[in-house]
């Protein structure tokens, strides 16, 4: 089974589950895919084996993370709220 969530990707192996994430990149040097300076989307591992509830958990810190939020109260709700979406949408 494969779960896909924004640029998020998530493959169950044996239960548990390995995530992904797209990510932008740029090419540091030439090769035969890519030239020096061209952007490209490669896939970076988060991890591997997780449950669904932590798979659900690591995502939400992921995604929160990337938000600039400068409050402990901050963080909490919009961590509260990405659990929510992600629960509606994956579960």
């Amino acid at each position: 089974m494969k779960l896909i969530y924004k640029n998020y990707i998530a493959e169950e192996e044996n239960g548990r589950f390995n995530l992904y994430k797209d990510v932008t990149m740029v090419a540091t040097k030439d090769s035969k895919n890519h030239k020096k300076g061209d952007e490209y989307v490669g896939t970076v591992t988060i991890g591997y084996g997780y449950t669904f509830e932590r798979l659900l958990r690591r995502m939400a810190e992921d995604i929160v993370g990337e938000k600039d939020i400068s409050t402990l109260n901050g963080y909490i709700e919009e961590f509260r709220c990405v659990i929510d979406e992600l629960e509606n949408v994956l579960a």
